[in-house]
């Protein structure tokens, strides 16, 4: 605003009290309010610092961003190949688990075929499942397990269609 304008809006009287308290000044032509130059000058240093602050903030986490992808890819890929080779040790832990109870189970003295289907049930897991059937018992003691599939028939594939059928053969040879 110009002293002019100033005069006019706030009239003569009023506007030279202003300059006598020096709280309006002119320099002839200008006018300028000197407390609200010094806030405003206050204002822009702190908006200033706020920007820079701002910007290395911005800078800061731009870093860290990039970092963290490259950590990222890197570390995925690390990961799928931990994973992987955990798995693979875990799939051989488990072929060796199972070959030591075929080879405990082929000492015992039973017919091959008995001793192959019984193996095949005890060494059954789920899928994706880290323990085999027969580690998942409280108990397991192979003899008393084998002398047991034998005696219940367990792993023989007979039907009872044929069971019977076997049998009425057997009464009609006996009459």
């Amino acid at each position: 605003m110009d002293v002019l304008d100033a005069e006019i809006e706030m009239g003569v009287d009023e506007f030279g009290k202003l300059l006598k308290l020096r709280i309006v000044e002119t320099d002839g032509e200008n006018l300028s309010i000197k407390f609200l130059d010094e806030q405003m000058i206050g204002i822009e240093d702190k908006r200033e610092q706020a920007s820079k602050a701002g910007k290395r903030s911005a800078e800061v986490r731009k870093r860290k961003a990039e970092a963290q992808r490259a950590f990222n890819g890197r570390s995925t890929e690390s990961n799928r190949e931990e994973k992987s080779r955990e798995e693979e040790d875990k799939e051989k832990s488990k072929k060796i688990r199972e070959l030591t109870f075929r080879e405990q189970v082929a000492k015992h003295s039973y017919s091959d075929k008995l001793k192959s289907d019984f193996c095949d049930y005890w060494t059954e897991s789920k899928p994706k499942g880290r323990k085999l059937r027969f580690e998942l018992q409280p108990t397991f003691d192979i003899s008393r397990r084998l002398k047991k599939w034998e005696s219940n028939n367990f792993g023989k594939k007979t039907d009872t269609g044929v069971v019977l059928t076997e049998r009425l053969k057997d009464e009609d040879y006996l009459n």
